[in-house]
């Protein structure tokens, strides 16, 4: 996925379902956080069929949906995140933002 990370910007690679309530409170506090951090890029990976190569790969070891990975602004990956935590996902961000 590291090929999704926006060089020079802090990455948050959203892999989602429609279907996912979690998701679509993910999809706010990311909308919200885009507001205010223009640092921050955003992509977001819906999955349309389980037996997708690469949500197969995406999710692998992932327990849950969302599915959320934060790249620092060099395109390393810093965290991974699954479900609805947005303390977490904040702190993820904080530490990809770290010089």
């Amino acid at each position: 996925m590291s090929d999704l990370a926006v060089q020079g910007k802090v990455t948050v690679v959203d892999v989602w379902a429609i279907w996912c309530v979690p998701c679509r409170r993910v999809a706010g506090d990311l909308n919200l956080l885009l507001q205010h951090d223009k640092t921050l890029a955003v992509r977001k990976v819906e999955i349309a069929s389980w037996e997708d190569p690469f949500v197969t790969r995406a999710l692998s070891g992932s327990p849950k949906l969302p599915l959320l990975v934060v790249y620092n602004a060099k395109g390393e990956e810093v965290g991974r995140l699954s479900g609805h935590d947005p303390a977490r996902l904040e702190a993820l961000i904080s530490a990809a933002s770290a010089p």
